[in-house]
């Protein structure tokens, strides 16, 4: 969406005062409807201008929100991309302590045997 040159507020006080503008024509110029119609086609166009602004902000939030919910959601893979790492490290780390440990048991175990049938 085209970036508005006009903030939310004036398009605010553009409607307010185009609001009241109709109020006062219809008041006072009742009979006159060449005035009445000329301030309801200004009264619609902003309205348009007032509403095409507010849904212009809210897609700005929105997409501001999608863009940090996207980048929580970067941190967070990393985040848990690096506990996994760390969690692997870990099972092997283990696995690999507890094979030295077998094969340790399994050497004395072995020699043992072996001195046991050394004396006989």
């Amino acid at each position: 969406m085209k970036k508005k040159s006009f903030g939310l507020s004036f398009y605010i006080m553009f409607f307010t005062f185009a609001l009241l503008v109709e109020i006062y024509s219809y008041l006072e110029w009742r009979k006159d409807t060449i005035s009445i119609i000329g301030t309801s086609i200004v009264f619609l166009i902003a309205l348009y201008l007032f509403i095409d602004s507010v849904k212009y902000e809210i897609e700005k939030k929105k997409k501001e929100y999608y863009e940090m919910i996207d980048d929580q959601y970067r941190k967070l893979n990393v985040l848990v991309d690096e506990r996994v790492k760390e969690a692997k490290e870990e099972v092997m780390h283990r696995q690999k302590s507890s094979v030295e440990v077998l094969l340790k048991a399994q050497r004395n175990f072995t020699e043992a045997i072996i001195q046991n049938n050394k004396k006989k």
